[in-house]
């Protein structure tokens, strides 16, 4: 399944099968689990990545991790669609 609306009747096609059944659910390639609560080494750890990800010069990657993680939900009552992505916003 592609979309998050569809995912409800993927489920509930999945358990009213008799016998083992696959949901396979596409996500965003920088889609993070965040946990209930972050421990200081969590933040430890990410911090280590997004600096090392930018002194190797990918700094795209951080910004994509951006856009789907935090720039794609709603801010100011606009869906996250209307908005500018950062690269444009930054971009001369």
């Amino acid at each position: 399944m592609d979309h998050p609306d569809d995912l409800a009747d993927a489920l509930r096609t999945a358990f009213d099968h008799d016998g083992p059944a696959v949901v396979e659910v596409m996500t965003a390639r920088q889609e993070l689990a965040i946990p209930p609560t972050i421990s200081l080494a969590q933040v430890k750890g990410f911090t280590l990545y997004a600096t090392r990800t930018i002194l190797s010069g990918r700094g795209d990657e951080l910004i994509d991790l951006v856009e789907t993680n935090v720039a794609r939900h709603p801010f100011n009552g606009r869906p996250a669609g209307t908005r500018a992505s950062i690269r444009e916003r930054t971009s001369p």
